[in-house]
Order: C-alpha cells, then sequence, then structure tokens
C-alpha cells in the first residue's frame, strides 16, 4: 500500500500561522501605500509652489489705470501691486506687454534686467538699431538724445523704428542712469 496516496499532506501548524501573518503584513502594506498617496499626496501637491516672491524674468501686477497700448515701459502705481505706463523722466520697471481695458485688470510685466529674452517696446519715434533707448513720453521709448541731461538707460535697440508706434526689439537693461554731458 502506498503511503502517499492514502494521505493528505497537511503543514505544520506554525507554517499556517506564520503565512496568515505574512497575508496581513502585506495587506496592511497595501493599504497603508493606498492611504498615503490618496490623502497625504494632496497635501504635498498643493505645498510644492510656495516659493512666493521669486519671478523667472516676468511678473503679473494689476494695471492702475486703462492701458490702450501694449509694449509699454512701466512704473511702480499707487503701490507695489499696481502699475501705470512710466513718463521720460520715470525709472521703469520693465514692459508692460499687454492692454488692460480698466483699472485692477492684471497685466504682464517684463522685468528689465532679470529677463531672459529680448523685449518689443513701443517708439516716441525714429529709432536706428543699435542706439541706446531711454523712456519718453506715455510709457514709449526713444533713442539716448545727445542733449545734456540724466536719463534713464533700459536697454539697446536691436531693430529699428521709422515712426511713433513702431516696435521696437530691445536687449533690456536694469534703469541705469546716465548722464549726457554737452559738447
Amino acid at each position: 500500500m502506498n503511503i502517499l496516496a492514502a494521505s493528505h499532506f497537511y503543514p505544520p501548524a506554525f507554517i499556517n500561522a506564520a503565512l496568515a501573518v505574512l497575508a496581513v503584513i502585506a495587506f496592511a502594506i497595501v493599504a497603508f501605500a493606498w492611504f498615503a498617496f490618496r490623502f497625504c499626496h494632496r497635501r504635498l501637491v498643493t505645498a510644492c509652489n510656495i516659493a512666493e516672491g521669486t519671478h523667472a524674468g516676468r511678473i503679473t501686477k494689476f494695471a492702475g489705470a486703462a492701458i490702450g497700448e501694449s509694449y509699454l515701459l512701466g512704473k511702480f502705481g499707487a503701490d507695489a501691486n499696481h502699475v501705470v505706463p512710466a513718463a521720460a523722466a520715470d525709472k521703469p520697471i520693465g514692459v508692460i506687454t499687454d492692454q488692460a481695458e480698466a483699472a485692477e485688470d492684471p497685466v504682464n510685466v517684463s522685468l528689465l534686467g532679470s529677463s531672459d529674452t529680448t523685449i518689443l517696446v513701443r517708439a516716441a519715434g525714429e529709432i536706428a538699431a543699435g542706439s541706446y533707448v531711454v523712456p519718453a513720453a506715455a510709457g514709449r521709448v526713444q533713442a539716448l538724445p545727445a542733449a545734456a541731461g540724466t536719463y534713464i538707460l533700459v536697454g539697446r535697440a536691436l531693430t529699428a523704428a521709422a515712426a511713433a508706434g513702431d516696435l521696437v526689439e530691445i536687449d533690456p537693461i536694469a534703469g541705469i542712469p546716465t548722464v549726457v554731458t554737452a559738447g
């Protein structure tokens, strides 16, 4: 008579207990991973963009008034959250690349001196390529005048402008006061 054919092999009780413990541990690991991904993952994602106060060459501000043209030099408005077109004597922070239908509309400002690209600006008149540009009236730029005075350099023209309102591509620089002397 064959002993193996007549009887069944049952593992010892400690093996059954060990397998049961391993099954419970595996279930606990899977449940913990699901819980961590399902609930904790959301909190981590919402906190990952917390680097407030750093910008890569551009920043969003609110218009201090309606802005009818794009690509105008802008300065701070009533506070640091608002921008308005710069005047000839102002030190601009950047180029307002958007139009604003009304005050409080958000606008993009390409920051002078920290932009990683060239910037388009509106000319106040004729500008030759290669000329240094400075603020003019109503947020536009003009070539650095030959007349004596202190001017704020905002860039160097890479393209020419034939008339007022033309777009000029500039290599921007932070507003640097420059003194032009007579002679």
